[in-house]
C-alpha cells in the first residue's frame, strides 16, 4: 500500500519481471483455471510437457493473470542458457548480499510471500531440485511454479502434464497466427477440414501450429497439409527472435533428445519403428541397453513418449507424430534400421492378431515382403484369418 496526497491509501501492483510476449494468448482456459486453485495450495507445481506443448507460455499467463496473490510480486527466472540455478536467481532478481548465491537467495525471500518461476529446469534438473527443496524450507510463503519436460522430483512436487491442445483450441490458435501473415485468413467451411488436418498432424502442438500457420503466406492449406510428410523442412521458420530451441521443430526436439542417457536415446530411436504404439513386451523385442522398462519409463518421464492407462488396466505408449519421424531419422542414421525391422517383423509374427496392433502388423506386412523368404506368408495368413 502507499499513500497518496488528497486521495488516502492506493494500492500498489505487486512488483513483476515476467516475459512481456507481443502475441496474444490462446486457450487453455481449463488450464489455467485448475492451475489458479492449484498454486493456492500446492508449494511446487512443475508443468512438464514435450518441447514446443507451450509450458513456459502457460506459466507466464498463470503468473501475469493471478499476480494479486502473491503480494511481494512473481519472479520470472530462465534457465535455459544457464549453467547453475542460484546465480541465474540472483541475477534475475538483481540482488545483492554475501554469502552462497543459494543463501542470499533465501534470505531475500524468506520474509515475503512472492512465486517464483523457475523457466526450462530439464538441463539443469539435479540443481532446480535441490535449488527449490532449499528455498522452500527456508521461505514459507515462498511458492515454486518451475516447466521442465521432466518433474523435478521434489518431496511434496505437483505435475502438472501439459497435454497437447483441444481440436478448439488449436484451430484458434492457427487462425490467429494464420492472420499474422494473411490478415484476410478466415476458418470456413472451404477450409476448417484440411486446418483441423494439420493441427492434427502437428499433434495439436502449439509450437508446431505456430510455425506451420506462418507458412500461409507460401502455400494455401492444401498444399501445406500435403508438405507435412517433411515437417522438419516445412517447419524451419520460427521468429529470430525467438529462443534458438524454439527457432524450428526440428530444434525444439534435439534439445530434449540431447538431455537423454545413452541408453534413453538408443531405445528412442528403436521405438521409431512401431507404428500406431506398443506395449512393454513389444519395446523389449526389439532390444535395449539396460533394463527396458526402467530405460522406457526415463522416456515417458522426459516427455519423449507417453504413457496410455487402456480402460482393461494396461498400459500402451505411443509417441507424438512429431516425435516419432525424428526418432526415426535417428534410427536411420544409427545404421540399424534393417535390423530393428527384422526385429519387429519377428516380435509380430509370432503374436495373434488384435485391432489395436493392425497397424504395426501390418507394417510388419509391408517391410516382409521384400527382406524375407516366405514375403512374410506367415504374417499374411494371420492378418487374413483374423
Amino acid at each position: 500500500m502507499s499513500t497518496v496526497a488528497g486521495r488516502g491509501h492506493q494500492a500498489t501492483a505487486a512488483p513483476l519481471n515476467l516475459p512481456l510476449h507481443l502475441t496474444s494468448f490462446v486457450g487453455r482456459e481449463a488450464d489455467l483455471r485448475s492451475l489458479k486453485g492449484l498454486l493456492k495450495t500446492a508449494r511446487l507445481v512443475t508443468l512438464t510437457g514435450t518441447g514446443g506443448a507451450g509450458k513456459s507460455r502457460l506459466a507466464a499467463q498463470v503468473a501475469r493473470t493471478n499476480s494479486d496473490a502473491w503480494p511481494d510480486g512473481a519472479w520470472w527466472v530462465e534457465l535455459a542458457a544457464e549453467s547453475d540455478v542460484a546465480e541465474a536467481v540472483v541475477a534475475s532478481l538483481e540482488l545483492r548480499g554475501r554469502g552462497s548465491p543459494q543463501a542470499v537467495v533465501a534470505s531475500w525471500l524468506a520474509p515475503r510471500e512472492a512465486l517464483l518461476i523457475l523457466d526450462n529446469c530439464e538441463h539443469l534438473i539435479a540443481q532446480s531440485a535441490a535449488f527449490s527443496h532449499f528455498v522452500l524450507q527456508r521461505c514459507p510463503k515462498v511458492t515454486i511454479l518451475a516447466t521442465s519436460r521432466e518433474p523435478l522430483g521434489v518431496a511434496g512436487e505437483v505435475r502438472w502434464p501439459l497435454s497437447p491442445l483441444g481440436d478448439p483450441d488449436a484451430l484458434s490458435l492457427f487462425e490467429v497466427r494464420a492472420r499474422l501473415v494473411a490478415p484476410d485468413f478466415k476458418l470456413a467451411a472451404a477450409n476448417r477440414e484440411p486446418v483441423a488436418a494439420i493441427c492434427n498432424r502437428l499433434d495439436r502442438l502449439p509450437l508446431a501450429i505456430e510455425m506451420a500457420a506462418a507458412r500461409l503466406d507460401l502455400m494455401s492449406e492444401q498444399e501445406l497439409l500435403a508438405n507435412l510428410n517433411d515437417r522438419f523442412r516445412l517447419l524451419a521458420a520460427g521468429p529470430r527472435t525467438a529462443p534458438e530451441r524454439q527457432q524450428t521443430m526440428a530444434a525444439a526436439i534435439d534439445w530434449s533428445y540431447r538431455l537423454l542417457t545413452p541408453e534413453e536415446a538408443l531405445l528412442f530411436g528403436r521405438l521409431a519403428v512401431f507404428q500406431g504404439g506398443f506395449t512393454l513386451e513389444a519395446a523389449r523385442s526389439i532390444g535395449a541397453d539396460g533394463d527396458p522398462l526402467a530405460v522406457l519409463n526415463g522416456l515417458v518421464r522426459k516427455s519423449m513418449v507417453v504413457a496410455d492407462r487402456l480402460d482393461d488396466g494396461s498400459t500402451r505408449y505411443r509417441m507424438l507424430e512429431s516425435n516419432h519421424e525424428f526418432a526415426l531419422d535417428k534410427l536411420a542414421e544409427s545404421g540399424e534400421l534393417e535390423t530393428i525391422r527384422r526385429r519387429h517383423y519377428d516380435y509380430f509374427r509370432a503374436q495373434t492378431w488384435k485391432p489395436r496392433e493392425s497397424p504395426n502388423f501390418w507394417s510388419a506386412l509391408g517391410w516382409a515382403r521384400d527382406k524375407v523368404d516366405d514375403a512374410g506368408l506367415g504374417l499374411a495368413v494371420e492378418v487374413a484369418e483374423s
